[in-house]
């Protein structure tokens, strides 16, 4: 006799459904890029592509001559999922296809990984696919994964809860060779996107305080010194040259206490998530009886729930160079799951109720994408008159603008990786400001800001310093260099483009 199907797995195969359907339609929508170029300003995608271009280009830890006036690949950028995607560019010969392939096949991945781990925890293949689908199509992960084109944070959420769940899985077993494999996941990690790193290491030192031999923990120690000893190839070399580079400089976590409208859901998001683990830890507590230790394995998550309430993360190293979206994942994570692990031992009564809010999380996260989450565009007629003008550059050149400022469609950062990609193009600038200094940065950002009240003079000078000869401006700006006696060389109707040499 066929077994009847429950609430909540009526709920979590309807909710699984809808998801589906939508990350379906998202990844639809993403294949816009493989005909235009991501141009909008909505985009951290172009930067991925152009250094994916440089991996090919240039090659690895080597001089490349095209941002910032040039830079050493993969010194302070992890390499890791640019060599995920290398094999596709390498056949495909089309960058943003290349792209949108391994974002299709780590979606596949994590698919597997929740599909086998599901498995191991006895969970039923409806909520093994469940599982994923929480964790793949939920709001938040569809605008960076899809939208934003964030493939170093997808790879490495990935590889997150695939680290966590092999500490899981050996939470209560011996601690036999296999336990290793934990290390290699953790070196891929390392080199692949810092911020999902230094929060899984937090599932380390709880796996280290749940354990209560001192064999157990010694293992601990040699898997984590074992990750650090397997990404060594990369990660002595990112740290000996970090204080060359921005990266420490940018405090992405006190965005947390910005709450203008642009960041406003996000920032709600962050009390909500860390608040709704600590409860939902403590009820996970009441059913469990057995797992009276869990309060150590998850102590560390605790600790930093409690410390990101407050805000506490904003003064602390390191810390505070880990932006919003990490962190929410990271309480979200390991929410899904204990909610996983709670279903049976809940009441009946509360089974149901989770059920309705199940499906009702699952329409509110959908309709938050439809409505916030912004859909990929084909080019715009500015941006045909970008493409017109970058194909006439032939020397370094900066963008004076910004253009996005005035056509709130367009992105100058983007335009700067796409000269790159397909005319080859060199410029004082960039789309990944950690390869760059401080100073250097600060400095480029200044002219910027100063060049329409600079002399004809200084605007030469500091075109000189930053070792430009062309500029590409639009509108009104035109006439400032026009002023200057610097060269046209071509112009549409919104864009112009200066030589500052006279040119016979």
């Amino acid at each position: 006799m066929k077994k009847k199907i429950s609430f909540l797995d009526g709920a979590l195969l309807l909710s699984s459904i809808l998801l589906a359907a939508h990350m379906f339609f998202r990844f639809f929508d993403l294949a816009t890029i493989i005909n235009f170029f991501p141009f909008d300003y909505t985009n951290d995608l172009s930067s991925y592509l152009s250094q994916l271009y440089f991996l090919d280009v240039c090659g690895y830890h080597q001089f490349c001559p095209y941002w910032y006036n040039g830079f050493i690949t993969f010194l302070i950028t992890p390499p890791g999922w640019y060599f995920l995607a290398y094999p596709f560019y390498f056949f495909t010969h089309h960058i943003a296809l290349s792209f949108y392939l391994s974002i299709v096949f780590m979606t596949l991945l994590g698919l597997a990984v929740c599909l086998f781990f599901g498995k191991k925890f006895r969970f039923s293949f409806l909520r093994s696919s469940a599982l994923f689908f929480f964790l793949f199509g939920n709001a938040i992960n569809i605008g960076n994964f899809l939208r934003l084109g964030r493939v170093h944070a997808m790879l490495n959420f990935i590889l997150f809860i695939t680290f966590f769940f092999i500490l899981w899985y050996y939470k209560d077993k011996k601690l036999d060779f296999r336990f290793f494999f934990s290390s290699v996941i953790y070196s891929f990690m390392i080199v692949t996107h810092y911020q999902e790193t230094v929060l899984a290491g937090i599932f380390f030192a709880g796996f280290f305080l749940y354990r209560s031999s001192l064999r157990d923990r010694t293992k601990v120690i040699i898997a984590s010194l074992l990750a650090i000893l397997l990404s060594s190839w990369w990660l002595f070399g990112f740290i000996a040259n970090l204080e060359q580079s921005s990266l420490l400089d940018f405090h992405e976590g006190k965005r947390a206490l910005d709450f203008q409208s642009d960041r406003l859901i996000v920032n709600l998001f962050t009390y909500f998530f860390p608040l709704l683990f600590i409860i939902l830890f403590f009820i996970y507590r009441k059913t469990q009886q057995y797992s009276r230790r869990d309060i150590f394995f998850f102590s560390p998550s605790l600790i930093l729930a409690f410390v990101y309430l407050f805000r506490l993360h904003s003064f602390i190293p390191i810390l505070r160079n880990i932006s919003q979206d990490p962190y929410i994942l990271f309480f979200y994570f390991q929410i899904i799951f204990l909610l996983f692990i709670i279903f049976d031992d809940l009441s009946l009564v509360l089974r149901r109720s989770l059920g309705i809010i199940i499906i009702v999380f699952t329409i509110f996260s959908i309709l938050a994408n439809i409505f916030i989450t912004p859909y990929f565009i084909k080019h715009t007629p500015l941006d045909e008159e970008m493409k017109s003008t970058l194909s006439k550059v032939t020397e370094r050149y900066l963008f004076f603008g910004p253009l996005n400022k005035s056509f709130q469609t367009s992105y100058s950062k983007a335009y700067y990786s796409y000269g790159t990609i397909y005319y080859n193009l060199s410029t004082a600038e960039g789309w990944s400001p950690p390869l760059a200094s401080l100073d250097y940065l600060l400095g480029l950002d200044s002219f910027g800001k100063r060049f329409p009240t600079l002399l004809c003079s200084e605007i030469e000078e500091s075109l000189e310093i930053y070792n430009t000869t062309q500029i590409v401006t639009y509108d009104t700006t035109c006439q400032l260099f026009a002023n200057c006696n610097f060269t046209l060389l071509a112009a549409t109707d919104h864009i112009c483009l200066y030589d500052r040499r006279s040119i016979p």
